[in-house]
């Protein structure tokens, strides 16, 4: 999604980044390093854990225990 947004406009830094996101994204996401609450966007590094905002925050709260990782790194 964020791709084809960065496409629709014209940000090809955003393009790159997302492509070199998607070729390390299955790695990245078998060795559990994926931190909880990163936008996704290719300006924020990959490995950065972000808060989500507090009216998010209900939505994401079992994420860790459902996917059956010790949590965010």
């Amino acid at each position: 999604m964020m791709l084809r947004a960065g496409v629709a406009q014209r940000d090809w830094i955003e393009v790159r980044g997302q492509v070199l996101r998607l070729a390390a994204g299955g790695l990245l996401s078998w060795l559990q390093l994926l931190p909880r609450g990163n936008t996704g966007r290719a300006r924020v590094p990959a490995l950065k854990a972000i808060a989500p905002p507090a009216d998010l925050s209900h939505l994401v709260g079992g994420a860790e225990t459902s996917q059956g990782g010790e949590g965010s790194r």
